[in-house]
């Protein structure tokens, strides 16, 4: 029934859970060093919401389910830019929501 945020400049691991029980979470990963190929954020929203910002030109895969909720994931118009890390978040969702988006800006 809180939240927390996690930006500005961190090291994502390889693999990261995300959980939002009645909260918030966001993780933005624009100013992220991210020292992995790809990295895996496993996301469980349960009455609740997880952001995940990702740069421009990163490649993002988004899987997992959601029950009486929704997880989206919004594109940017950029191609993927070669060298970049794939960013795979896999999100179950209960009555709440995972959203992914690409933005440039910081």
């Amino acid at each position: 029934m809180g939240g927390c945020d996690r930006r500005g400049r961190w090291r994502p691991a390889a693999r990261s859970v995300a959980l939002a029980i009645m909260g918030g979470v966001g993780i933005d990963l624009r100013d992220a060093t991210i020292e992995h190929d790809e990295i895996v954020i496993t996301a469980f929203a349960v009455m609740g919401g997880i952001d995940v910002i990702v740069p421009e030109g990163v490649e993002v895969q988004l899987g997992g389910f959601a029950i009486m909720g929704g997880n989206d994931h919004v594109a940017g118009s950029a191609p993927v830019r070669p060298g970049t890390p794939v960013v795979h978040v896999r999100a179950y969702s209960l009555m709440g929501g995972v959203d992914v988006r690409v933005d440039q800006e910081a």
